[in-house]
């Protein structure tokens, strides 16, 4: 369920400009509710999640830095991650996520199962990668 959310907010958040305003202030007022910083709930699932649900934060995080247009905006929600300390956390995630990736690689595995799924796990963290890049490189 929380894989769908996410990508059903990252489906809204690349739609449009405004779109992608609701899901932000959405976001925060969730923040509010819970009485946490904002978008802890992102680090968490970055933190705690699956390698689906990070895969689905991180593309939600850059589809709301890239469609922010306004400045002030853009440099408030920078702020707001930074401090959550989202690089670092991102930066702890592709390293578990490398992890993951060499065990699974160091081992001979013989069912085509377990074959897709390192194979899959590499495709992500491909995209993990370059989705770090993204978000570095819009911040």
């Amino acid at each position: 369920l929380a894989l769908l959310v996410l990508e059903i907010l990252m489906l809204c958040s690349h739609f449009s400009d405004e779109s992608n305003e609701r899901v932000i202030n959405g976001m925060r007022k969730l923040s509010r509710v819970r009485r946490q910083k904002p978008f802890e709930c992102l680090c968490d699932a970055l933190m705690l999640g699956d390698i689906e649900i990070k895969v689905a934060v991180l593309n939600l995080v850059n589809n709301m830095l890239s469609r922010v247009g306004d400045i002030d905006e853009h440099q408030r929600l920078r702020n707001d991650l930074h401090q959550r300390q989202f690089g670092k956390i991102l930066s702890e995630t592709l390293k578990a996520v490398q992890k993951e990736v060499n065990v699974i690689q160091s081992k001979d595995i013989m069912e085509s199962k377990h074959d897709e799924m390192a194979q899959t796990t590499q495709l992500h963290v491909e995209r993990l990668t370059e989705l770090n890049s993204l978000v570095i490189l819009t911040g």
